[in-house]
């Protein structure tokens, strides 16, 4: 038969590879606990970098879309500044050639006016002696009848030759 002493011995040859084992299984879960807990922690850690990172990518996306409306509204004003320019240089263009007519009407007008004044300074002797000419041609022409009207209203002898 089987002594108590016996059966214990049996019984802790038996229970000691299942001691070590639980032994062995209390380490595995305290590492397991340790890692599970680093784990959260670092799970915790990166929720928060993501939560950090979803505000960035949603502040960017904002930020992004004002940045488009601001390159379009430069296109934009871009776009008017090149036809204002470009009316501008239509506008200089147009100013360049009126002045050009304009200088050239001022020079006509000059040379009209410096021929006038030729005419006026040189031409007005030569008139003054054509017309006298004229005149001297129509007195002589006149004069004897003249006379002679007058010799016959005032009744005087008319005059020799």
């Amino acid at each position: 038969m089987i002594t108590k002493n016996d059966l214990q011995t049996i019984i802790q040859q038996e229970l000691k590879p299942v001691k070590e084992d639980i032994k062995s299984i209390k380490q595995d879960v305290s590492a397991l606990k340790k890692d599970t807990s680093s784990l959260k922690l670092n799970i915790l850690t990166l929720r928060t970098d993501l939560l950090s990172l979803k505000s960035d990518v949603s502040t960017l996306k904002s930020d992004v879309s004002v940045l488009k409306q601001d390159v379009s509204t430069l296109q934009t004003d871009v776009s008017t500044l090149k036809t204002d320019v470009s009316s501008v240089k239509q506008g200089v263009t147009t100013v360049k050639t009126d002045v050009s007519l304009i200088k050239a009407d001022v020079r006509s007008v000059k040379d009209k006016l410096d021929e006038l004044y030729e005419f006026s300074v040189h031409g007005v002797g030569e008139i003054l002696d054509w017309t006298n000419e004229i005149h001297m041609t129509i007195v002589k022409k006149k004069l004897p009848e003249r006379v002679e009207h007058l010799e016959k209203h005032v009744g005087m002898p008319p005059l020799a030759n």
